[in-house]
């Protein structure tokens, strides 16, 4: 039962045996990783310090590790600026007279810097400097540090809270109940940011405990990441918070927040001895707008407790929702930090869609409590242990909360075929990608990291089945409170299933072809309808086979687990499993010459599957059968969308994949239709304004128009009826079918004149309410938007519908808003110009802006995790002609400070080709198939 009261301030947890015997426990763990990650950083070899002066490096020095930080900050929200002390427990590993911290931003206050050895000895500072260029601040004592003994090193400095969404920085809202603007302090410390508070080893692998005191403004509230041990009232109005101290940590995982947000709690875990508090601004909560947040952490913290075998190592959770975030959430230990749209909903106003992205991102951070924050990557090229066991386990715990979405199902449109599409370019990298500068950092935090990590763990899951489980328990045991490369994962997974008698998979000699080399195999399944026999062939999937790839290290040869069944088996839920480990192998399968046969059910493995002609006959005669839902529905996803990529790639000609998309006239499920939406998105684009589009449109109105009729316009159903409804509209009104745009301007009109809209039918509504509408119904939306009572969910609605307009002039004034914070908050611009560049008037237009405004965009954005590639990466989406493509080549020789974006530019100019090519080799066909069945008769 949800104990939810309304809560103002913070209280400290009461203390029990069963705390203190954690807390027991906890310290055990503690020396043992200590242990271990002392090893790990001896064994680090001296290579990533050159010889001479350690700060040319860009790395921390091996010689130095970082055991307790003791830290004071105290920020000013009135001045935003802050002033700080730490006292630092270093270890001596190897005897040096060098201490180098990170520190960026940061003003080191003259005469502050001190060094003492354990005993409290003075130890003479000769001299202390920033070095920028890498980013240090460099102490030399006048006197070697001794191997084995440890010093406190202490410091005071000061910086700027900015507003750069990076590091120790200042957000805003206005408050509707009071009038008032508020202000706040919050962190965002992933990757290298904490170095933008306080000096220190800003490495994952230099794990400490921190004591953090906050002196705050006494009318506001601070949270770090551990409850509030003591608080003492000091002069002028400040307040003092003592924090405990932490467990042992990586500095990208602390965090503070300064603000007077309000909160609701619950108490949940296994033993029921956590204490959960959501807090947000003091409106967003008297909405009721974190209720199922909270009930939805409650519910996925408790799962993962039994899950995992571990307890959840903390006495408290926090999670707060930040007016300006940079992306969807961090998982600060202790103290998680979301995006508005991430951790707020209201079910009077919020899609289906905003409530599935809370509870997958409440379930991705809590995930990341175990795999990030407990067991840490030793370096950034492993970061897709984190990101991709969070991105995977998400689907695993939001199914706990609500086990009636079929999450799992969901996985492949969410994740799989989107990552796909990124993998499939030769400028696509590996998941552990080496990583030697840590400029070089931002650009692995991608798709790739998050989705294709998931992708292969989910694959992994498959093939080991109860082993896998086992396993990771194992490595979450043994290297908790430490740091962790790969194979250790990989030997535990290895370990695990050799116990339970598994000794088919070496689980390194697997996973290491999935994560060493970049992109993945199409398989081709040729059938011999004489004898039954099955060729296999593997080869790698790109968009464009002729295109030059990097070397690897298996020839890009994968280990394949092959799943398949046949139309008389229909073995869905536990198909038979053959290995597929080099290029051909032959395996017999007993199925009948007229029957077809599906390999790769449910698209568990990572990898697409191609047919010889006469199955993929087979298949399509089946789907268009009374039979055809004897498929399950991530498997008729999956054979649409294979079978229109590999199209696209020259592997199969557009036609067999038009074929076998004339049974979606009869397909009632999402998932299919969420597929042939992407599909037939695709193909419009690349032949928008040609003759053949009209036909297109003709066509698929023809196959969505028997669901779009059976759906109608009433915001009624489940959960994934109202997902389909959303689909289905879309594209009815995308593809120019005159009762849905009629329908979505009336309903516009409707609630100009105060009527609701029912949440599910928004974002029809307000975009072609919009589009068809005058400049009046834009500022009308507008408005809209800037409404104090507006929630965060309809305001990033409001935000991408505005873009929807067919006035250019309006369009291109809302592009300038973009660079205007008073117009369009900072963490909202980059969606903004995206989704504007997805309007055919906006397309040149942000483009010509990119160019114009690169020098502010990249100063305010070249640091953020995925900021400028999603931005690249969505704005040239549909780049398809010679001069698009020659642009591009242009604005790389203009701009040649491309940062954090330059992998990003290669990918656009790759696909940008890729387009080029499929209107080269595929158009044609298409418009001619397209033609055929016009003559046929289908009619509107």
């Amino acid at each position: 039962m949800e104990n939810s009261t309304d809560k103002t301030t913070s209280r400290q947890p009461k203390k029990s045996k069963r705390l203190l015997i954690l807390l027991a426990a906890v310290i055990l763990f503690v020396l043992v990783a200590v242990a271990v990650t002392v090893a790990l950083l001896v064994s680090r070899a001296e290579q990533d310090t050159p010889s001479g002066d350690p700060w040319l490096g860009s790395r921390l020095p091996s010689s130095l590790v970082p055991v307790h930080y003791q830290i004071e900050l105290q920020p000013n929200l009135d001045t935003f600026t802050f002033i700080g002390s730490e006292h630092i427990t270093i270890q001596c590993l190897e005897s040096t007279d060098y201490i180098l911290l990170n520190s960026r931003l940061l003003n080191i206050t003259d005469g502050s810097v001190s060094l003492l050895t354990a005993r409290g000895e003075t130890v003479d500072v000769k001299r202390w400097f920033l070095y920028p260029e890498n980013e240090f601040f460099v102490v030399q004592a006048a006197q070697i540090l001794q191997r084995g003994e440890n010093y406190v090193l202490s410091v005071s400095f000061s910086g700027v809270l900015r507003d750069d969404l990076r590091g120790f920085y200042r957000s805003s809202y206005l408050d509707h109940l009071t009038g008032e603007t508020r202000h706040l302090a919050t962190t965002q410390f992933s990757a290298i940011d904490a170095r933008k508070a306080f000096p220190c080893f800003d490495e994952p692998a230099m794990k400490a405990t921190f004591h953090v005191t906050l002196v705050h403004q006494s009318e506001y509230t601070a949270l770090s990441n551990m409850p509030i041990r003591q608080s003492e009232m000091r002069q002028d109005g400040w307040t003092a918070d003592h924090f405990d101290t932490t467990v042992r940590m990586s500095s990208y995982l602390v965090a503070f927040v300064i603000s007077n947000f309000t909160y609701r709690e619950n108490v949940t875990g296994l033993h029921g001895n956590i204490t959960l508090k959501v807090w947000a601004r003091p409106d967003a909560v008297a909405n009721g707008e974190v209720d199922y947040a909270i009930a939805v952490a409650s519910k996925v913290l408790t799962y993962y407790e039994e899950y995992f075998g571990i307890p959840f190592p903390l006495p408290k959770l926090d999670m707060a929702a930040i007016p300006d975030f940079p992306f969807g959430a961090m998982e600060n230990w202790g103290l998680i930090t979301y995006r508005e749209t991430a951790l707020l909903y209201d079910p009077a106003v919020s899609t289906e869609a905003n409530k599935q992205r809370v509870a997958v991102v409440v379930a991705h951070e809590l995930g990341h409590q175990w795999f990030g924050n407990l067991v840490t990557a030793e370096w950034w090229d492993d970061i897709w242990l984190n990101e991709g066991f969070a991105s995977h386990v998400e689907y695993l715990g939001a199914a706990q909360a609500e086990p009636d979405w079929m999450l799992e199902d969901q996985f492949l449109i969410a994740d799989l075929h989107p990552v796909f599409a990124l993998d499939s370019l030769s400028t696509s990298h590996p998941i552990s990608l080496p990583v030697n500068h840590p400029d070089e950092i931002s650009q692995i935090f991608d798709t790739i990291s998050y989705s294709k990590g998931a992708s292969i763990i989910r694959m992994m899951s498959s093939f080991l089945g109860s082993s896998y489980t086992k396993g990771i328990k194992s490595y979450l045991e043994r290297y908790q409170f430490a740091n962790a490369v790969q194979d250790d994962l990989w030997n535990s997974l290895t370990e695990a299933a050799q116990e339970d008698g598994r000794t088919d998979v070496q689980v390194k000699e697997v996973m290491d072809t999935w994560t060493l080399q970049m992109g993945f195999p199409v398989v081709t399944v040729t059938r011999d309808y004489s004898n039954g026999r099955v060729t296999a062939t593997q080869r790698h999937f790109l968009y464009d086979p002729e295109v030059n790839v990097p070397e690897s290290p298996y020839n890009y040869v994968w280990q394949v687990p092959l799943t398949y069944t046949t139309e008389e088996d229909m073995n869905f839920a536990d198909p038979p499993r053959t290995w597929i480990r080099d290029r051909t192998e032959e395996f017999p399968v007993s199925v009948a010459p007229t029957s077809w046969l599906i390999a790769n059910v449910n698209q568990t493995g990572y990898f697409r599957v191609n047919y010889d002609i006469t199955n993929w006959g087979l298949l399509t005669n089946f789907l268009n059968s009374d039979n055809f839902q004897d498929i399950p529905v991530a498997t008729r996803s999956s054979l649409i969308d294979d079978a229109f990529n590999i199209a696209q790639s020259g592997g199969l000609s557009s036609v067999i994949a038009l074929d076998l998309s004339r049974y979606l006239e009869r397909e009632r499920e999402y998932l299919p239709w969420a597929s042939a939406s992407g599909a037939f998105g695709y193909i419009s684009r690349m032949m928008a304004g040609t003759d053949s589009s009209q036909h297109l449109e003709r066509y698929v109105l023809n196959l969505a128009l028997p669901l779009y009729n059976r759906l109608g316009w009433e915001d009624t159903g489940g959960h994934l009826e109202r997902y389909n409804r959303m689909t289905i509209l879309s594209m009815a009104c995308n593809f120019g079918y005159n009762g849905c745009l009629q329908n979505a301007s009336q309903k516009f009109s409707e609630w100009k004149a105060g009527r609701s809209v029912s949440p599910n039918l928004k974002g029809v509504v307000y975009c072609y309410g919009i589009a068809n509408g005058n400049e009046d119904d834009w500022n009308f939306a507008w408005q809209k938007y800037l409404s104090t009572d507006t929630v965060a969910s309809e305001k990033a609605l409001l935000l991408s519908a505005l873009a929807c307009t067919a006035d250019q002039y309006v369009l291109s004034r809302y592009l300038d808003w973009t660079i205007d914070s008073t117009k369009v908050r900072k963490a909202d611009a980059l969606n903004t110009i995206v989704a504007i560049s997805g309007n055919k008037l906006g397309k040149m237009m942000v483009w010509n802006f990119l160019n114009q405004n690169w020098g502010y965009i990249f100063d305010s954005y070249g640091g953020s995790l995925f900021g400028l590639t999603g931005l690249i990466l969505g704005v040239t989406e549909d780049f398809n002609t010679e001069e698009e493509l020659q642009q591009m080549q242009e604005f790389v020789s203009s701009h040649p400070e491309l940062g954090t974006a330059t992998r990003a530019i290669q990918q656009a100019q790759e696909r940008a080709r890729v387009n080029i090519k499929w209107r080269q080799q595929s158009e044609d066909d298409v418009a001619q198939w397209l033609a055929d069945h016009q003559r046929e008769g289908q009619t509107l």
